[in-house]
């Protein structure tokens, strides 16, 4: 896997055409606010692994598969429904 800074991150995203697989690996110290946490006093990193498509078009995709297929290409995706937590 390579690594790269932010700033090659944005550019390599600015400069790319059609959708991008990406993946993130993060290490960031956690809050460890539990009553009776017994790791209160050691050093603790949460890693985290998260991976997505960045630029794809759902709609798109459809639409080019039911061209493979040659069936009805006429498929508009709905807007995505905001979720307020």
């Amino acid at each position: 896997m390579k690594t790269i800074t932010q700033d090659q991150l944005i550019e390599t995203i600015l400069n790319s055409k059609g959708s991008l697989a990406v993946s993130f690996k993060t290490q960031t110290d956690p809050k460890m606010k539990k009553t009776g946490n017994p790791f209160l006093d050691r050093k603790i990193m949460k890693i985290s692994k998260i991976g997505g498509l960045i630029g794809f078009d759902y709609g798109n995709a459809v639409n080019n598969q039911a061209k493979r297929e040659n069936t009805n290409q006429g498929f508009t995706a709905q807007e995505r429904r905001t979720r307020i937590v």
